[in-house]
């Protein structure tokens, strides 16, 4: 079997292993521009005033031509050339910006090193860095390294080479002697990259045509993976395996582990038995320890043209029922997903939050993660240790994720796409016995759904800081000699009633001076007994709810508008719903979707037409306010009480279901009201807001006090 060798390398790592860099006949020219290697130099120097431990610049794929495995290597660069030509150019503008003071030690010992590794160790009079054929440019390096000015032709090729070291030259010559002492020295230790280094006998010229008109990004995930891989020194196919199963966010988990994992008796399997990886059940065979499987060129080709792994789409097979669902929109990316598995790995093993739960940050997040993992054992566990028990961690939390939380999905009625949690069908027997349901014509959405909508449309995009609890106890187990082992399989009655505590003490969390409250409330929540609230860190509901109500617009969250109109659709789902002249009233309430809403609508109108105004604190409390999206707010613009209600159960009968619920409630003590300019309709208006603001706020308070405690394995620590 072939195999892909990945390493994160540095230049120190190329000076330790005497490597040469070829550049092929096929490649391209140089074609970065002064403004390229600018911004090139720019990035790097933030990153390390930032106090980044490494700055990525990319992937390269690479073949290791040396004669033989104890020779040194000599990486023929098959992708990446214009970042390292680029890297090379800067180390060679650094011994030729003047020269550093004799007291200046380190500045000069910086100058020699440089100019050492700018060398080919093999070959001492010629280049590190070496062009197939392009003899004008092999002079030029040479005649650069002598300290002799500018050389060869006017090729373009060779003009943007000088424009690239002219560049670099100008930027060092503004810098200090500390500045270039510690500049220089970043950028040989730690900036970094991933090398892939394929076999020989691949047929390159196709490879490098496929790969620039594809265009190669290097994930922050992948170099995550890479350096997590490399600590693991057995069996690292599996786990590259595993990760590849997880970051295809838009299949689901299972038929990703069956692409992964082909030869895994799949026929034997529920899906519960996949909450955990099993070495003993899943592994791939004829691998060598420290290799990973390489891909063809078809492979790279079908991978690298789009931005990720996790962006491919299963293909369905021929042989399966229309009704199954092949693949769906996640509602995370790969990244995030990843995040929400470090906390909960953290939590698992005693440790503290991470500092930010920011996607576009993924490698500082993970920064601290894999500086332990480099490090000496400690508390008995390798870095291996714990790179083996991270991918395993993320193993079960995407499984979990898979079977519990909503992806997108296309409505087969409406063609619109909607929020679906796809439930798993086992079909008892044959390879390909796990699938999952797709939406039927019509159907109604469940509480997980709704709930789950709520939290995902009013809290940070971004961050979804709910997850990580509810996908941490879902995840619960023990641990067994070294590995994470399932010993809890709820039902969905137990998830809900999981959910809906975890959003209660969410939606109670006491502001905390200069930190995060959701952030800090979510990893809280990993342990923190769910039987009851009021604590330093949450507020009793009856706070809470009871400051909601004294809030004006704009001060009120979305969270609450949201909140509410799920808790009416749950009482409309137990029979209870508003008297309204519309016969369907029980049916419009229960096909009601949590959805994105965003526009806060005054239902007695800020400026009303022949009406007079209302108090401020009347206008602008909770009970004259309903959320709709902007779409439907502008259709009821500044129309009259009349006008509205009207509007509101026309369009009500046209799609079948209602914009916001607590509408229909409201509308539900206006629609006898005669509504004129006079006083007493102003009178009259303030007396109806006043009494739906207490009914909703009963309804909140009868649904918290409801909140019971979970079953005790679902309050366990992690």
């Amino acid at each position: 079997m072939k195999m892909v060798d990945a390493k994160v390398q540095t230049a120190q790592d190329l000076r330790e292993q005497k490597a040469r860099l070829d550049i092929p006949s096929y490649q391209r020219p140089y074609v970065w521009q002064p403004e390229d290697v600018r911004k090139f130099l720019q990035d790097i120097e933030n990153a390390m005033k930032a106090a980044q431990p490494h700055y990525f610049i990319g992937t390269l794929i690479t073949t290791n031509t040396a004669a033989t495995d104890v020779d040194p290597p000599c990486y023929e660069l098959i992708d990446g050339q214009q970042r390292l030509t680029t890297l090379m150019l800067i180390f060679l503008a650094f011994i030729r910006v003047p020269e550093p003071k004799k007291s200046d030690r380190r500045l000069a010992l910086l100058h020699d090193g440089l100019k050492e590794f700018l060398y080919d160790p093999t070959e001492c009079d010629e280049p590190r860095l070496h062009f197939a054929i392009r003899e004008q440019v092999r002079d030029l390096f040479r005649a650069w390294l002598s300290g002799q000015s500018e050389a060869g032709s006017g090729d373009a090729y060779v003009k943007d080479l000088s424009g690239g070291l002219k560049t670099a030259q100008d930027l060092l010559k503004s810098k200090t002697d500390d500045e270039l002492c510690n500049f220089g020295s970043y950028l040989f230790n730690r900036v970094s990259w991933v090398n892939n280094i394929v076999p020989q006998g691949t047929d390159f010229n196709r490879l490098f045509t496929a790969l620039n008109t594809s265009g190669v990004q290097l994930e922050a995930s992948d170099i995550i993976k890479a350096r997590l891989l490399e600590l693991i020194p057995d069996r690292r196919m599996d786990y590259d395996a595993i990760w590849q199963a997880c970051e295809n966010m838009n299949g689901f988990f299972e038929r990703n582990l069956r692409d992964v994992f082909p030869h895994a008796a799949w026929e034997d399997y529920s899906y519960d038995d996949l909450k955990t990886f099993n070495p003993d059940k899943f592994y791939l065979e004829g691998c060598e320890p420290g290799q990973t499987a390489a891909m063809t060129l078809s492979d790279i080709v079908a991978q690298e043209s789009v931005p990720g792994t996790q962006d491919r789409e299963p293909e369905q097979d021929e042989r399966e029922d229309e009704n199954v669902l092949t693949h769906a929109t996640s509602i995370l990316t790969f990244p995030q997903l990843l995040l929400h598995t470090l906390r909960i790995y953290r939590h698992q093993q005693g440790q503290e939050d991470i500092a930010s739960v920011d996607p576009a940050h993924l490698n500082k997040c993970f920064a601290d993660f894999l500086e332990e993992c480099a490090a000496a054992p400690a508390e008995g566990k390798t870095g291996a240790d714990r790179a083996r028990a991270f991918i395993e961690c993320l193993w079960t939390v995407r499984h979990q994720f898979d079977q519990w939380v909503m992806k997108r999905v296309t409505d087969p009625q409406s063609g619109q796409t909607i929020m679906f949690r796809a439930q798993v069908k086992d079909a008892k027997s044959g390879k390909k016995r796990l699938s999952r349901a797709a939406p039927a014509a019509g159907g109604r959405v469940g509480a997980l759904e709704q709930l789950q909508s709520v939290r995902y449309f009013t809290g940070s995009h971004g961050a979804q800081y709910w997850l990580t609890p509810f996908l941490g106890r879902l995840a619960m187990g023990r641990w067994n000699e070294g590995r994470w082992v399932a010993d809890w399989f709820p039902t969905d009655t137990h998830v809900l009633d999981l959910l809906e505590t975890l959003d209660n003490r969410l939606s109670c969390s006491a502001p905390r001076k200069g930190k995060d409250e959701q952030k800090f409330a979510s990893f809280d929540l990993l342990s923190a007994d769910l039987s009851g609230s009021g604590t330093p860190i949450y507020e009793t509901a009856e706070n809470a709810i009871a400051g909601l109500m004294q809030h004006e617009y704009p001060a009120i969250t979305h969270y609450w508008f949201q909140k509410l109109d799920y808790i009416l659709w749950k009482k409309a789902r137990d029979g209870m719903v508003p008297a309204l002249p519309d016969r369907d009233v029980k049916d419009r309430f229960r096909r009601y979707r949590i959805v994105s809403r965003n526009s806060v609508e005054h239902v007695y109108p800020q400026t009303p037409r022949n009406l007079l105004p209302l108090p401020a604190e009347i206008l602008h409390c909770f009970g004259n306010l309903a959320l709709l999206n902007a779409g439907e707010n502008s259709a009821y613009g500044n129309q009259s009480l009349t006008d509205k209600e009207n509007e509101f159960f026309e369009k009500g009968g046209r799609t079948g279901r209602y914009d916001s619920l607590k509408l229909a409630w409201l509308f539900s003590i206006t629609k006898d009201m005669k509504i004129d300019g006079s006083l007493e309709t102003v009178k009259r208006m303030e007396a109806v807001i006043q009494h739906h603001q207490d009914r909703m706020q009963a309804f909140f308070i009868e649904y918290y006090e409801a909140d019971r405690p979970l079953p005790v394995r679902q309050q366990c620590h992690l």
